[in-house]
């Protein structure tokens, strides 16, 4: 699975404090969720994760859940504060060789 926060350049622009709390924020509820999904943090590159999952439903179940816990935090900040999402799941195996990971097709 692959995940990218929308927008975050625009934030980092205008308030670069805020946008490292949201960072900050989304990297700390993504990596409590990953467990209960057999989930493997594999690499984060800014604001994206590259997660692995023992199958694609628990890929499925993780992202459901993601968006779902940002549909309840949503309702509590304002608009600027908002965490939005993009989520891929790609259904190849992760090859891990010589440090480096790669996704098959």
């Amino acid at each position: 699975m692959f995940t990218d926060m929308v927008g975050y350049r625009a934030p980092a622009q205008r308030n670069d404090q805020l946008a490292l709390e949201l960072l900050e924020e989304h990297r700390q509820l993504w990596r409590s969720l990953f467990p209960r999904f057999n989930a493997a943090e594999i690499k984060t590159i800014g604001d994206a994760f590259l997660v692995e999952f023992g199958s694609a439903l628990e890929a499925a179940q993780c992202a459901i859940e993601i968006q779902r816990t940002l549909a309840k935090r949503s309702h509590d900040v304002t608009a600027e504060q908002r965490i939005e999402i993009k989520i891929g799941i790609h259904i190849g195996d992760v090859v891990h060789r010589g440090g480096m990971c790669t996704a098959t097709e």
